[in-house]
């Protein structure tokens, strides 16, 4: 895990050197399995990366991305915002990803 943790340190100097980060906007998410995930010590992590915020949820040109790719917080949020734009006449149950 050291020398991956060494790799991408030495990858984001290399891209920096090329472009600006601003680190108020720069994000990054760790994906994979749930298990693959539960291995990861964020906290060490982010104490190695301190330019970059690590989040468990990113905005990739206007999609959002979790740790596991399920979507989720997407489906919950245009679900919401059918179930808000709809009459109030209209009765339907209200599905968010976690139903799905």
């Amino acid at each position: 895990m050291e020398t991956v943790l060494t790799q991408i340190s030495q990858s984001i100097d290399t891209l920096t050197s090329w472009i600006l980060l601003n680190p108020s906007t720069t994000q990054a998410i760790w994906l994979g399995g749930r298990r693959k995930l539960a291995k990861i010590d964020i906290l060490k992590i982010s104490s190695l990366f301190l330019h970059i915020t690590f989040s468990t949820c990113v905005r990739n040109l206007g999609v959002m991305l979790d740790p596991e790719l399920t979507f989720s917080h997407r489906i919950n949020l245009v679900a919401r915002k059918c179930y808000s734009a709809a009459p109030a006449s209209v009765d339907f149950p209200f599905y968010t990803a976690s139903l799905i």
